[in-house]
């Protein structure tokens, strides 16, 4: 089960804005929190796709995404293809 991350709690705790939070956190990584987070979550998704048999939509729903389509659609602008045609074109097959 994922838990819900705010910003505003994690500029809370660091005791700073949250606008300085997203600019430190740019410049130290390149990328905004929220694109940070979407490629943690696509890189799990990649990895169950690949070892797994999991549905997409249980896939999406274990990486933190409740829409299976906006997962979906996400997975295709970001990787280049499809979840399903992914998990055809890289999944590690267990039989010998």
């Amino acid at each position: 089960m994922t838990k819900e991350l705010r910003i505003s709690v994690l500029a809370d705790a660091l005791a700073i804005s949250d606008r300085t939070l997203i600019r430190r956190f740019k410049a130290a990584l390149g990328q905004t929190p929220l694109a940070y987070l979407q490629d943690l979550r696509l890189e799990a998704a990649r990895a169950l796709l690949e070892t797994g048999d999991l549905s997409v939509e249980a896939i999406g729903g274990q990486v933190g995404y409740n829409d299976t389509s906006s997962f979906s659609r996400l997975f295709r602008q970001r990787i280049g293809m499809s979840p399903g045609a992914y998990r055809n074109r890289f999944q590690i097959n267990s039989a010998p």
